[in-house]
């Protein structure tokens, strides 16, 4: 086993305020989760915008050999955790998480689910942090409650590769944080830089490689970012979802992180619904790749 591919989407299922689901809505989202395993091979998925009944809809329908699927979907405070998750049993025979908090003003918020998994043949575990973030207009414009949610987040990721007993180099931070990579928020309160030499020299960054969406695309691509806001005044297309990477990923190890990683699938028919204004579905998924270092 060389390889690990590992899939974040905001399925658009059960956002805070929302409808319940059609049964070609579901379909849908059936559909692309076999796309993710039989065409992607993707080894590890977490969903986000998911309650229980989505969780069980899923887990009736999309049956596939070889595949675990883990609720993440539970109460915390006055809100919940939307996430759930799926492992190819045959390359993680370890999985445990639990859930990352905060308490302000006697509020329980949701920082993200803190994820540990062990790789078939590999004694180090990987970290995962799984994250869905208030949107601006429920977090507050100026980002305030997303920034205190970033800077939680850094110092989390940090215990794990830095003071924990049990802990573990290899640290990946997923999630729709509901902001662009360039946010006082990710890039400030996360540290997280496109920089890689500074990543490799400064203890406390993390390696952000969505970066490379805001500037590296042609003009004729379709798919312009992660997040499609339809009704956008000045853009419609934003990069909300980010994988991000701690630096052992950078360096000689057990793990390094692919460069030649999709980031965003564009994925046709996705797309299409993607930028109607007749589906609800908004958010493109994202897949990254990290290979043993042989």
């Amino acid at each position: 086993m060389d390889e690990l591919k590992l899939v974040w989407w905001n399925t658009a299922l059960s956002p805070a305020a929302s409808t319940e689901p059609s049964e070609d809505e579901y379909a849908f989202v059936c559909r692309t989760i076999e796309y993710f395993i039989k065409d992607q091979c993707a080894d590890f998925i977490a969903l986000c915008e998911i309650n229980d009944d989505a969780y069980d809809y899923i887990c009736s329908v999309c049956k596939f050999d070889g595949y675990r699927f883990v609720s993440g979907v539970n109460k915390v405070g006055q809100t919940n955790f939307d996430l759930m998750y799926i492992i190819n049993v045959s390359k993680v025979d370890d999985f445990a998480f639990e859930n990352v908090v905060y308490v302000k003003n006697n509020r329980t918020k949701k920082i993200a689910q803190k994820i540990a998994i062990k790789v078939c043949g590999f004694e180090v575990p990987l970290v995962i942090f799984a994250s869905h973030w208030p949107s601006k207009i429920r977090g507050g414009e100026n980002g305030n409650d997303r920034y205190e949610y970033a800077m939680n987040l850094q110092v989390e990721a940090h215990d794990v590769f830095k003071n924990s007993k049990d802990g573990t180099p290899y640290v990946i931070l997923m999630g729709d944080y509901n902001d662009d990579p360039f946010s006082a928020c990710i890039f400030d309160g996360l540290m997280a830089t496109r920089d890689r030499e500074l990543v490799l020299k400064r203890d406390e960054l993390l390696y952000n490689p969505y970066w490379r969406i805001m500037s590296d695309l042609p003009h004729y691509e379709r798919v312009m970012g992660s997040y499609y806001y339809k009704s956008g005044a000045l853009t419609r297309w934003h990069v909300f979802d980010q994988v991000i990477f701690s630096k052992a990923f950078l360096q000689n190890g057990d793990w390094i992180y692919c460069d030649g990683s999709t980031l965003i699938m564009d994925i046709p028919a996705m797309t299409d619904v993607v930028l109607s204004s007749k589906h609800k579905f908004d958010h493109m998924p994202l897949s990254v790749r990290i290979k043993r270092d042989m």
